[in-house]
């Protein structure tokens, strides 16, 4: 069950919160992420973190869509890729360092390996390559962002606020899913209720 919790916590730092989102360039520069709710010829409503604003086709560059990134083989288009710089490839692997990602496939390696029986673990050890997995994630990341983003991202980590996001995202998982189970147990079996007993 521990593993789990780590494989899913890993799965949370390998995608930012913004992976699998649309996002309005506007002409300004400015990335905006959210959900787009509505769109007229005019305009793009976009909705994010629980607020809707509305932006006009003349401040907009070019809209993209999850729908549109996320199509059936385009991550298998990037893992055969060719051609990925050096630099963006240097960007992607320290992203990995700095939102935890790195560290948290070497933890997961480690406790795989030491809840493993004792006559399977040196076989795991030589299995379990953390750098070999890297080089794995690097062309789906090279996909899904640019080299602007990446470097945004890291800033992003390497901040107070994202080192407060990685040493809080466990806790909050794990309350998470303790709340979402808690929900489903309600749902699912609601608590029976007695019938009164008739008074003599």
């Amino acid at each position: 069950m521990k593993i789990i919790f780590y494989l899913l916590w890993v799965l949370v730092l390998l995608s930012s919160p913004n992976a699998f989102a649309d996002k309005i360039y506007l002409r300004n520069g400015e990335v905006i992420h959210g959900t787009i709710s509505k769109e007229t010829k005019y305009s793009v409503k976009l909705d994010s973190d629980g607020k809707s604003e509305t932006y006009y086709r003349y401040e907009i560059d070019r809209v993209e869509k999850d729908q549109d990134i996320g199509k059936p083989g385009d991550l298998q288009g990037g893992l055969a890729a060719q051609g990925i710089s050096e630099e963006k490839k240097k960007l992607i692997r320290r992203l990995l360092d700095a939102n935890g990602a790195k560290e948290g496939i070497r933890r997961i390696f480690l406790k795989i390996v030491s809840e493993a029986p004792e006559e399977n673990r040196t076989e795991l050890k030589q299995l379990l390559n953390v750098e070999e997995l890297v080089e794995q994630l690097i062309p789906i990341y090279a996909d899904y962002y640019t080299d602007a983003e990446l470097k945004e991202l890291i800033a992003f980590y390497s901040s107070a606020t994202g080192q407060k996001v990685l040493k809080l995202t466990p806790a909050l998982m794990q309350k998470g899913v303790e709340v979402t189970s808690k929900y489903f147990r309600e749902k699912i079996s609601p608590p029976t209720q007695q019938d009164p007993i008739a008074s003599p």
